[in-house]
């Protein structure tokens, strides 16, 4: 059989520049013999190989000199991804993406794709139709980008899967299977020693119960999780956790110790939101107003610029218009923002959210849409 990466190759190069089967093997073999080849179901021989690469114009790169260091680039970014080394994994990554023009038509291609489909949380039609000449790396983070975890699991039991499911049922709200896998993901790592996947499942055990609103075990988790973090030396991951126990005391209405927090969390987009929302509940709205002023000159690391600038918006509007609850303007804003948080953002944001939009609904007599809400997101009750 000819190289698994070739009629992957040569099958996305054809779809990129829309053409049919017939487009490309015409003059060159029948239509049949090409289907196979990108399915890499035959071995090719050379010389149709090369008159199809040359054909769509591929520069098919085997020079070891290449190959090789992007090889064992590959290699540590695989290591850095099951072990959860969030930053080399990154750093790495990076790497990985300075290279992907050249790397991309070298037989790390499966690798590079499967990689990508991981860090963008999408997966590659193309890919789907490969799966069986995967090998177990490769199908792992494929399964995690397709967030199939029960078979991820089944194949293959570890703390990486438990600790992807985790975080995936996390993302869409199911914080008790996120909470359970994270604890199995936590034994399992303690075991083996992983401690960043340690690390990881208290952080997202925490951040779970904090969703609903058991603050109590919230706190339990996270000083666990600050503790770990402290002997790694993972500053961000300390930042999240300061910056989760500072929300969750701003949502139940401890804003004297949720302003104190926000004053040592690390300055970023979201911190400043929260930051000037219990600033706004003191009656300090001279200082919000400065905050969401800051917040909106600061880059957007890993966040959608324009989903957190509308809600910076919301906060400004408030400490502009001290009777907002009578502006259309307000309303209109609020619910279309509430609406891609609740689509686009873990539960916990628009959670965080509710209290303003329940306001609104009561302010305008609409009780039902208040009561619906508030049976939507029942553990506010």
């Amino acid at each position: 059989m000819q190289d698994n990466y070739l009629g992957m190759l040569i099958k996305m190069k054809r779809l990129s520049n829309n053409w049919s089967q017939e487009d490309l093997c015409n003059g060159i073999c029948a239509v049949s013999y090409l289907s196979k080849i990108e399915q890499c179901k035959v071995a090719a021989s050379p010389e149709i190989l090369d008159l199809l690469i040359k054909k769509l114009n591929i520069e098919v790169i085997d020079d070891p000199e290449v190959v090789e260091p992007g090889k064992q680039l590959v290699n540590r970014l695989y290591d850095a991804i099951f072990l959860c080394n969030f930053k080399e994994r990154d750093s790495l990554y990076n790497e990985l993406t300075e290279s992907y023009a050249e790397l991309i038509n070298t037989p790390l291609m499966i690798d590079i794709m499967v990689i990508r489909s991981y860090k963008l949380k999408t997966v590659d039609p193309v890919l789907t139709e490969f799966q069986e000449l995967f090998n177990d790396r490769q199908l792992k983070l494929y399964l995690v980008a397709s967030e199939q975890c029960s078979e991820l699991i089944r194949r293959f039991p570890s703390a990486f899967a438990s600790i992807s499911c985790a975080q995936i049922q996390y993302r869409v709200g199911d914080y008790t299977k996120a909470i359970d896998n994270a604890t199995a993901g936590y034994d399992m790592a303690a075991r083996n020693g992983e401690v960043y996947i340690m690390l990881l499942a208290q952080s997202i055990i925490g951040t779970s119960y904090c969703c609903v609103s058991d603050y109590k075990s919230m706190l339990e988790h996270y000083a666990i999780a600050e503790r770990i973090a402290k002997q790694l030396g993972a500053e961000s991951a300390m930042s999240h956790v300061q910056y989760n126990i500072a929300a969750s005391a701003l949502a139940s209405g401890d804003y004297e110790i949720a302003y104190d927090f926000f004053s040592k969390v690390s300055p970023s987009v979201m911190a400043y939101h929260k930051y000037a929302i219990a600033c706004e509940k003191l009656g300090k709205i001279d200082e919000a107003k400065r905050l969401v002023d800051l917040a909106f000159e600061m880059p957007c690391k890993g966040e959608d610029e324009k989903l957190s600038h509308e809600m910076l918006e919301i906060v400004k509007y408030r400490l502009h218009n001290p009777e907002y609850l009578k502006h259309d303007q307000y309303g209109d804003m609020l619910l279309t923002t509430f609406e891609r948080i609740t689509e686009e953002l873990p539960r916990g944001f628009a959670l965080f959210h509710v209290p303003w939009v329940i306001e609104w609904y009561k302010a305008q007599r609409q009780y039902k849409q208040a009561f619906e809400l508030m049976v939507e997101f029942t553990n506010i009750l």
